[in-house]
């Protein structure tokens, strides 16, 4: 994506770099401040467009010209929609022009083919990054610096935006607003919505034209524009699923059902002492049993003394060490339990060299039962991380970057509601960094276990390494985090 957009991504790709990946940037011809570089790891692939630079510059100075002079306000509305609608028009003509550049050049498409690349990173902003990861056959992921008012974040991240409290982006407010702005807010969030849900319908027949050689479902292709996930495209995989015991499981197995309902092929690791994943006659999931030397009365035995703990020492100020010294012998004993699954299946050559053989495009994993990433990277597939939910958001809050400001959001499990109280409000403060530290000091047990896996010295930073994050807790919804995979 041009302009500030660029920023955004340039971090990304000497990210990249810095990890040794090799990166290749499609790059139109007319391009204004995408410029090409000297790197042994970057490559530039210049294609032709009907257009110089000046075009670029222009729709920049147009939409930056009509953002400013006719400024949105509950008085102006109409008059913006209709200015910027001509802006966005001449917008989308260039992006049609820079999508045909690829989509329509045979000889392109055949050596980026052969490439072989594993995943496309693209700013959803420009349209089509999506499009041609479907015809090179590789996954896609999104990375965006923002969207006025946020509307990509909203609807594709799934990352919730209350109108009473988070200003809208671009609408020059702040987080301290008065009656009025609120008001102001609330319409800049509805406008921004009906522009890019109307404005942007346009590309629906250039999709369904550009797709037509791909399976799908329906004859055309509907193209929410906050759904770039193209849920309509029906293209069978691979799955390999790693997940968690107990309600964790009925997350994962809704999503087991979902993909079976789309002709996806499924297989579950389980350990062989599990208590709640099960498979049935009429199942057509596969099971891949992982041996583990414990039982089920194990499993049985720490979920009742999780709810008893919870029960006999409900966190509060004064129950907080209490709390946490018996949390810690219970997160001692899931460290146990959880190295046996990790080692029943990363010491187990012969079942690693069998899911090597069925060539699993993707694995699904819960990250509360630590070593789902590893598996991926020693078979060398792309995770999607998918939660019911953690404590006080932990891993919502660090993986998918979703905001909890705590004088607004409750903490899960902290009881409390999103009509807080003073002293509540307390509570919630302290609830939040409390099972911070907790997580942090459970995760920091797992540095050695990654360090031998991988062969090298590292820290545990592997929930931020996912392609994905799937949370359960705002509507199961795409979340793309920057780096592609641990390595």
């Amino acid at each position: 994506m041009e302009g500030s957009h660029w920023l955004n991504v340039k971090i990304i790709i000497d990210e990249l770099i810095k990890k040794d990946h090799n990166v290749t940037v499609l790059l139109y011809s007319g391009a204004l401040f995408i410029a090409p570089t000297v790197n042994p790891s970057l490559t530039f692939e210049i294609y032709n467009v009907p257009f110089g630079k000046e075009r670029i510059e222009g729709v920049i100075k147009d939409f930056v010209l009509t953002w400013l002079e006719n400024r949105p306000s509950p008085s102006t509305i109409w008059r913006f929609y209709q200015e910027m609608a001509k802006v966005i028009e001449d917008f989308h003509m260039v992006c049609r022009e820079i999508c045909d550049g690829v989509l329509k050049n045979q000889k392109l498409l055949e050596k980026l083919k052969k490439d072989e690349f594993e995943v496309l990173v693209s700013d959803p902003v420009f349209p089509c990054g999506d499009i041609i990861a479907l015809k090179l056959g590789i996954p896609f992921m999104y990375s965006l610096r923002f969207s006025p008012a946020s509307t990509v974040e909203k609807h594709c991240g799934k990352v919730p935006f209350p109108p009473s409290y988070v200003p809208a982006i671009l609408s020059e407010l702040t987080d301290q607003m008065s009656f009025a702005d609120r008001v102001r807010n609330f319409i800049s969030y509805h406008l921004q919505d009906h522009m890019f849900e109307t404005l942007w319908k346009s590309w629906d027949s250039y999709y369904s034209q550009a797709l037509v050689d791909i399976t799908m479902r329906k004859k055309f292709v509907q193209l929410l524009v906050f759904n770039w996930t193209l849920t309509e495209i029906v293209l069978s995989g691979n799955v390999l699923i790693w997940p968690t015991d107990g309600s964790h499981w009925l997350n994962i197995k809704s999503i087991l059902e979902e993909l079976i309902q789309r002709n996806h092929n499924v297989t579950v690791l389980a350990s062989s002492a599990t208590l709640f994943i099960n498979s049935t006659p009429d199942s057509t999931v596969n099971f891949e049993e992982i041996p583990v030397s414990y039982k089920k009365s194990h499993i049985d035995s720490l979920i009742e003394h999780m709810i008893m703990l919870w029960i006999d020492h409900r966190p509060t100020p004064l129950t907080l060490w209490t709390f946490y010294k018996e949390l810690g012998k219970l997160l001692e004993t899931f460290f146990r339990i959880n190295v046996q699954i990790c080692d029943g299946i990363l010491n187990n050559p012969k079942l690693m060299a069998k899911l090597q053989k069925a060539s699993f495009d993707v694995l699904v994993a819960d990250p509360v039962t630590i070593c789902g990433d590893l598996v991926a990277v020693k078979l060398g597939i792309p995770f999607v991380y998918t939660l019911r939910f953690s404590p006080a958001s932990t891993v919502e809050r660090h993986c998918g970057q979703i905001p909890a400001p705590v004088a607004y959001v409750p903490a899960a499990l902290s009881e409390l509601t999103d009509q807080m109280t003073f002293g509540e409000r307390v509570k919630n403060t302290i609830s939040y960094p409390l099972q911070d530290y907790i997580f942090q000091s459970y995760w920091g047990e797992w540095d050695s276990y990654y360090s031998k896996v991988l062969g090298k010295s590292l820290k545990v930073s592997f929930i931020n390494d996912a392609t994905f994050v799937l949370s359960n807790s705002y509507h199961e919804g795409f979340c793309p985090i920057a780096q592609t995979k641990l390595k």
